[in-house]
């Protein structure tokens, strides 16, 4: 199962809402809360986030959406990577941290530094794992952009690579691409990335070992953790999808591309099971909000994603031993 950090839609709500789109309903399309959107403390599913980003290209009529979204923020998406890349002894050594700590970011995206067709090139290869049963020309796109702002960050501002390789046909005019990453664009490439020259990585770096060994502690914390808690991942999506119904595990899973029986032994894995996740996710919302008089049952009953009054009442009892009116008269003594 394949998860990205949230902070990978960082500017996401603000750059479709200036395109006249709503990030709001596109973002509970797909699963993702839009609270969640640029938090890079929550793992989203990447699948959630490539359909996010496509659906909003669509919504938007915006052939260069994904490159927008990238840029908007840059290498602020990936900012532990970037310190510790930035702050290395050298840029050879900067660009070893992106390719060993890329999974901090994401497990779906790899960066490998690789030797170009002559000796005096070196390719960034930037992999991103496809699903063909959707498009991701725009999530691809983001990445690399991502990518070079990184490679900014390292190598100088005035860095510009000696060409940009796209996997798939240009979205817009191949001038815009060549305007937009200030070099010759390739399309239709086997390997997605940036090709440049050796001597750039001889490049003066600014380095600082204080700065650069605590990046490199906190990458390592994250990349030694399980690639996920799966129990959590199910939670963030099921706090978008609770105020449209009940959702179901299948529901759920499409948002991990993965089968319901894999979600359910992934979270089995973790001593858990869907039905007990929704449950207490329920639960600790209704929690929070019963003693608020300012929400009414009614209101939070659909927020929980009941079909009606009389079933949250039941869920009520269950929990506290008390009808939501109770609950809240007895909190408020």
């Amino acid at each position: 199962m394949y998860v990205i950090r949230g902070a990978s839609l960082t500017g996401y709500v603000s750059l479709v809402r200036q395109l006249g789109g709503d990030p709001q309903a596109l973002l509970r399309d797909v699963g993702i809360s839009p609270h969640h959107a640029g938090d890079p403390g929550v793992l989203l599913p990447a699948a959630g986030v490539v359909s996010a980003i496509e659906s909003a290209a669509v919504a938007t009529n915006t052939a260069d959406f994904g490159r927008r979204l990238a840029d908007k923020h840059g290498a602020e998406i990936v900012a532990p990577l970037m310190v510790a890349a930035r702050s290395a002894t050298t840029a050879t050594e900067g660009l070893a941290v992106l390719g060993k700590f890329a999974a901090a970011h994401s497990n779906g995206v790899s960066l490998d530094l690789l030797g170009g067709p002559h000796a005096d090139l070196r390719f960034l290869a930037v992999r991103v794992v496809k699903d063909p049963s959707r498009p991701q020309h725009h999530s691809i796109e983001g990445s690399i952009t991502v990518a070079l702002r990184v490679l900014q960050a390292v190598l100088g501002s005035d860095f510009s690579p000696r060409t940009v390789h796209i996997p798939h046909p240009p979205l817009t005019s191949p001038h815009d691409y060549e305007r937009f990453f200030g070099c010759r664009v390739l399309f239709d490439q086997p390997v997605p990335g940036l090709m440049f020259t050796s001597a750039d990585l001889k490049r003066p770096t600014r380095p600082d070992a204080p700065v650069h060994d605590t990046a490199v502690r906190y990458l390592t914390m994250l990349t030694d953790k399980p690639a996920f808690s799966a129990e959590q991942t199910v939670t963030d999506v099921l706090k978008a999808l609770l105020p449209l119904g009940t959702p179901r595990i299948a529901t759920v899973a499409r948002q991990f591309n993965v089968h319901p029986k894999a979600l359910q032994r992934q979270l089995g894995a973790e001593g858990t099971t869907f039905a007990d996740v929704l449950d207490r996710l329920r639960r600790e919302t209704a929690e929070r909000h019963l003693s608020d008089v300012d929400v009414s049952f009614a209101a939070l009953a659909r927020q929980l994603g009941y079909s009606n009054q009389s079933v949250f009442t039941r869920a009520c009892l269950r929990w506290f031993g008390r009808t939501p009116s109770q609950y809240r008269e007895h909190r408020d003594v």
